[in-house]
């Protein structure tokens, strides 16, 4: 294992050791027992869904999902290309990693 993934792996290790140590002592705790048991249905979807969406919001994805001609540009990738092959290398032929024949 690469030495420079060392600390990132055990900070990480560690956090969700310490997640868990904690979700068990609330969990265990009758007050937020009898919470999670009467609206935990409702409260994880809420809580996932808002992660979720804080990390469409801080990485700017909303911005590109939206965004029309990105998603024009996208399909305008996809399409193959129609030409014909006539000997000379197309837009489609270049892009190949290996000579077209």
């Amino acid at each position: 294992m690469d030495s420079a993934l060392h600390v990132p792996t055990t900070v990480f290790t560690i956090t969700v050791g310490i997640s868990c140590a904690l979700g068990l002592f609330f969990a265990t705790r009758p007050l937020v027992a009898s919470a999670l048991s009467r609206w935990g249905h409702i409260i994880l979807p809420v809580v996932l869904i808002g992660i979720g969406m804080l990390i469409l919001i801080q990485r700017r994805c909303l911005r590109s999902l939206i965004d029309v001609r990105a998603c024009r540009r996208q399909r305008a990738l996809r399409q193959p290309d129609l030409m014909a092959f006539d000997g000379r290398l197309g837009p489609s032929e270049a892009l190949l990693p290996w000579p077209a024949t």
